[in-house]
């Protein structure tokens, strides 16, 4: 099961210094949060992420949608949409990692995994504000989605 824990210090380094981030330490899964660039309208902004799964370090970009206040104020339709899953131009700057394309196959093994991290992470690392929220995808032009009740339900 994720939980949002303090980064230990093994843990890869990424400059900008979080010291959060999501892990499942018995599926060797996490996802940490690289940032990204404000965008518009104010409730909705781009994030960068590392996600490590299946000895893989991959970046992944998802938008953020979380209503007036997107740090800590909960509301009806809060969605995380994930944008691109193996690259990340923003994130690939930033970090210096380059991660390619991986086989559909793959991405659609690994997409349900961090559905379930990004519902943790929520807005920043506060997922359990969000009883409601939805991760979503259109990867390869089908609509996926996945809710807490996907994952036996927020505790």
């Amino acid at each position: 099961m994720f939980q949002v824990e303090d980064v230990p210090p093994d843990h890869p380094p990424y400059k900008i210094g979080f010291t959060r981030y999501v892990v499942d330490q018995e599926r060797g899964v996490w996802l940490d949060h690289i940032g990204g660039p404000h965008a518009e309208p104010p409730d909705e902004e781009m994030r960068a992420f590392r996600f490590f799964w299946n000895s893989q370090l991959i970046l992944v970009e998802a938008n953020i949608y979380a209503g007036p206040n997107i740090y800590d104020t909960p509301a009806e339709g809060h969605e995380t949409r994930i944008l691109s899953f193996g690259y990340s131009a923003w994130g690939s700057l930033k970090t210096g990692i380059h991660t390619g394309p991986l086989e559909r196959v793959q991405v659609l093994a690994a997409l349900p995994i961090l559905a379930e991290a990004l519902l943790v992470f929520g807005t920043l690392y506060n997922g359990g504000l969000y009883p409601d929220r939805v991760v979503t995808s259109t990867l390869y032009d089908e609509l996926m989605q996945w809710t807490w009740a996907d994952f036996g339900g927020r505790s």
